[in-house]
């Protein structure tokens, strides 16, 4: 902790010089070695924070309000992102091809994250709700990054309507005026991280497989500590499947099962 606040006064004060004097040249130097050396530490040893990643979560849904769907979708989305809609199982800038702005987005936050044990991958669940009232579900895989602007990107999402709609509330006058404070429902969220590895990797049991018909677009994925596993389906009738597990004392627990019929999906 220590050498991480000497790391940030030393790039501070470089920031500050007024003139490039050759001390202050090498103070810029060595904020430079500085912000490397964090940077090598993020990547060589990072460490688990569902916390950043619901709130990259809560972030990316906040952009999707104030700028347009769309945008957001893109700002916040790792490479070789996919999402799993209404055209299927396919790339994001594929499933965005021709699509017009969508001005008023869908609100959503995260009610649980899990992560792997190094916090390279994440997945989020909760709910969302349409403009039109719609209220439903959503998974989102995540990636880590080097961007410290956005720690997090995704690379899998699935969002469907639930089959059971709440009651219609009767429409409320919101208050205004210069005086008013509207303060939005904050909820708990479930944060959860993955058991590391005590004797390496090649000591964890496998993920348990299952099994999909030949006909069926299908991908898995392992965290790079083996702590998360990740399997998503696009069966010939339409049906959309999203599992995620991850390893809590010594054994592979289920914390995400999707099933979502063509029916259900929402999007694109």
């Amino acid at each position: 902790m220590m050498l991480r606040v000497f790391v940030f006064a030393t790039f501070a004060t470089a920031l500050l010089a007024a003139c490039a004097s050759p001390q202050q040249q090498q103070r810029s130097r060595l904020a430079s070695m500085a912000e490397r050396a964090l940077d090598r530490m993020e990547v060589e040893a990072p460490r688990a924070d569902p916390g950043l990643v619901a709130a990259t979560d809560i972030a990316f849904a906040r952009s999707a309000r104030d700028t347009d769907l769309l945008s957001a979708f893109r700002e916040y989305a790792a490479n070789g992102a996919i999402r799993h809609a209404g055209r299927g199982a396919i790339d994001l800038e594929s499933s965005l091809v021709g699509h017009p702005p969508v001005p008023e987005a869908e609100r959503w936050v995260p009610n649980a994250v899990w992560s792997s044990c190094n916090g390279r991958y994440a997945v989020s669940f909760g709910k969302f709700v349409t403009p039109d009232g719609t209220v439903g579900t959503y998974a989102t895989l995540w990636q880590r990054q080097r961007d410290r602007t956005i720690p997090y990107k995704w690379l899998y999402r699935l969002a469907a309507k639930d089959g059971v709609q709440p009651a219609p509330r009767p429409d409320l006058e919101e208050p205004s005026g210069e005086d008013v404070i509207v303060v939005e429902e904050v909820k708990s969220i479930n944060a959860r991280t993955a058991d590391c590895a005590r004797s390496g990797a090649a000591d964890m049991p496998p993920p348990p497989s299952r099994e999909v018909a030949t006909t069926s677009a299908h991908q898995t994925g392992l965290s790079d500590d083996g702590t998360l596993y990740w399997d998503w389906e696009h069966r010939e009738d339409g049906t959309r499947v999203f599992i995620t597990r991850y390893l809590r004392d010594g054994v592979w627990e289920e914390v995400v099962n999707m099933t979502v019929g063509d029916a259900g999906v929402v999007g694109l």
